[in-house]
Parts: structure tokens; C-alpha cells; sequence
């Protein structure tokens, strides 16, 4: 017991004397502007601002673990937290979004909330730079954000929130029997791309899964569109997918963009399109296609399926 209390005592010690180093390696930086962090001229080593810099190790070091690195209110600390940190992507703030407006929130705090005051932990160069790096979280004009309704939902079905509302990559699509299609051509449908490979055992798995969520939200307005990316041949993503589906049609990459366009890596992966053609989130998606996660986030997108 002694020993583990000493052991304790220790890793107390030692994270406080973390704590009181990245603070002060960050005052030394922010009094110091044109050393390591900023070149002469203002710009830093990677050619960006120091300020914008200085606000965002400021940021990761005191607002990231509630705010997440990208402002989405995901950080490892905000389950805890009520009510949750703002992401601050997610539409119009509850205070102004003047610099001295949030300049003040982050100064003096919000009580009733996790939002404590850092008037006396930051100096006016910290204030400074950590506002500045919070206003540029905002969304961009002219860009919407993902609507602050559907974010929970994409995260609980295993996609990431996307960070603007960009237009989703055009790809040209042909199906088992050789029809083409493309993305754009289902504009005015929410899309549900799913990525997925021959040989890959677990896309396989979601084919099925994916069948009955097509059927689940038939009429709704959902167009559920898997794309096959090592097999470019129609016929033989027939083949395979008769042993999967029945009547879900599948689809090949034609002209073998899709990795590429839409940053795709590992497999399975999903990219959900709103029906304006925007991208509302991308990640591998849930375990189960047809389960409770992802039927609640589709719900959030589309009307109603029918017989509901």
C-alpha cells in the first residue's frame, strides 16, 4: 500500500509539473514571437502566421480536451459534461462572435457550466491568440456547417461530422448490368455511398445489411449506393453480390476516382451525401447498417420511411 500511495504522490507530482511546463513553454513563445515558432516576418517555420500558431497551442492545451482538436465539441472529457461544450461549426453561437465577445467568454467563463474563467490562467498574448483560433472554428460564410441536429447522430453511426458542407465529388457509376449512373444524377436523394472491396470479409457482411435498410427507408428519398473499388467489371460485382443481396443494385467505380475523390482508405467506408449534394459525413460507419444507430441518423435526414 505504501508503495502504491509513493507511486501515486509521483504521477501527481509529475503531471502538475507538465502542466506548469507546457505554460510556460507557451508564455515563452508568445513573449518571444519571432524565435522557433515564428520566423522573422511573422510567419512560422510551415510558412503560417505566429499568432494563428500561438492560438492554436493555446487551444490544445487548455480547450482541446472538452472542444475537441477541431472545435466539434468531441473532446475525451465532453461525455462528462453538462450541458456538452459548444461545437463551435455547429450554426450561430449563443454569444456574439465579435473578437471582444468571445474574447470575454473565454476571460471570464459561463457559470452553470465546465466553462471556467481564464482571466488569471492565460495572459492577455494567450487571450489574444486563443480567440483568434476559436473564431476561425466558425463556419465559413457562404458554407453552411452540418446541421447541429444531425451531428450526434452521424457520430453514434460511426461517421465524422463533415467540418463544411462541401459539395459532394462526382463519380460515374455503372451497375450489375452495365447502366451508368453517377453521383449527381441522384441530387435531390439523401445518398448513402458505402465503399467495399471482393475480398474484404466484413463488406460482405454489410451487404446484406445494407439490402434492408434500403428496403426499411424505400420511398423515402434514400438512394443506399454500394461502389465496388477492386473490380471493375459489372458482371463479376454481380456475381459476387448474388451471393449477398437479392435485389439491391451494386455498383462499380467506372473510371476508378473514388479512392482518390473522396479520401478513402481502409474498407468499408461511407460517405453520406444531404440532398442538396453536400457532404454531410464520412468515416467506416456502424456495425450493423441496419441497426438502431444508423436507421435514427436516416431518420434525421430523410422523411419518414413508409407505415411509419
Amino acid at each position: 500500500m505504501r508503495h502504491q500511495w509513493l507511486l501515486t504522490a509521483c504521477l501527481g507530482v509529475l503531471m502538475m509539473g507538465l502542466s506548469a511546463g507546457a505554460a510556460w513553454f507557451l508564455r515563452g513563445r508568445l513573449a518571444h514571437p519571432t524565435g522557433a515558432l515564428a520566423a522573422p516576418g511573422g510567419t512560422g517555420p510551415e510558412g503560417d502566421a505566429g499568432p494563428a500558431k500561438n492560438g492554436r497551442l493555446v487551444y490544445g492545451v487548455y480547450c482541446a480536451s472538452c472542444h475537441g482538436a477541431d472545435g466539434h465539441g468531441d473532446g475525451p472529457s465532453a461525455a462528462e459534461l453538462r450541458p456538452p461544450p459548444r461545437d463551435f461549426a455547429a450554426g450561430a453561437w449563443k454569444y456574439s462572435t465579435t473578437p471582444a465577445a468571445v474574447r470575454r467568454v473565454i476571460a471570464d467563463g459561463i457559470p452553470g457550466t465546465a466553462m471556467a474563467s481564464s482571466r488569471h490562467a492565460l495572459s492577455a498574448a494567450e487571450l489574444d491568440a486563443v480567440t483568434a483560433h476559436v473564431l476561425s472554428l466558425a463556419p465559413r460564410p457562404g458554407n453552411a456547417a452540418v446541421p447541429a441536429a444531425v451531428r450526434p447522430f452521424l457520430r453514434r453511426a460511426g461517421l465524422t461530422p463533415a467540418a463544411s458542407a462541401d459539395a459532394a465529388p462526382d463519380l460515374e457509376l455503372r451497375d450489375g448490368a452495365g447502366k451508368p449512373s453517377s453521383v449527381a444524377a441522384l441530387r435531390g436523394k439523401v445518398v448513402l455511398l458505402v465503399f467495399w472491396e471482393t475480398g474484404c470479409l466484413p463488406c460482405l457482411r454489410k451487404l446484406p445489411q445494407l439490402e434492408r435498410l434500403a428496403g426499411e427507408f424505400a420511398g423515402a428519398g434514400l438512394a443506399v449506393v454500394p461502389v465496388c473499388l477492386d473490380e471493375g467489371e459489372p458482371e463479376a460485382v454481380r456475381e459476387v453480390g448474388a451471393r449477398h443481396v437479392k435485389s439491391l443494385p451494386l455498383y462499380v467505380d467506372a473510371r476508378g476516382l473514388a479512392r482518390l475523390r473522396y479520401g478513402v482508405g481502409a474498407v468499408p467506408s461511407a460517405c453520406l451525401i444531404g440532398r442538396d449534394g453536400r457532404v454531410l459525413g464520412s468515416g467506416p460507419g456502424p456495425d450493423d447498417w441496419s441497426g438502431v444507430a444508423a436507421c435514427e441518423l436516416l431518420r434525421a435526414c430523410v422523411a419518414p420511411p413508409r407505415g411509419r
